[in-house]
């Protein structure tokens, strides 16, 4: 059996860190929000004596991409969580999830 699945992939312009995931879009379903599922892949050379932090960062848009002119942009953005990812830390109260796995 063949499974097909999508992989979003974001990597920065010098090529030493690379976000991989399943998908882009989450759903608030007022009680909650479904789970962010992701690999952070770091050059450790490159990282070495830094410490790296991943932020996640809600767009939410009321309106279309194409009546965007003149600045004008019909998003905000909502800062929600900040969580350090290298070096790793000693206690983690989370599991990895199978796509965390599996990399």
């Amino acid at each position: 059996m063949v499974y097909n699945f999508k992989v979003f992939r974001k990597c920065t312009p010098n090529g030493k860190h690379t976000l991989y995931m399943a998908k882009r879009e989450f759903v608030d379903h007022i009680s909650f929000v479904e789970p962010i599922d992701g690999v952070v892949m770091l050059d450790e050379e490159y990282v070495r004596a830094r410490k790296v932090f991943v932020q996640v960062v809600c767009t939410f848009r009321y309106g279309r991409e194409e009546d965007e002119v003149m600045g004008l942009n019909f998003y905000k953005e909502l800062y929600l969580a900040s969580e350090q990812v290298y070096p790793p830390p000693e206690k983690q109260s989370y599991e990895l999830s199978k796509t965390q796995v599996r990399s």
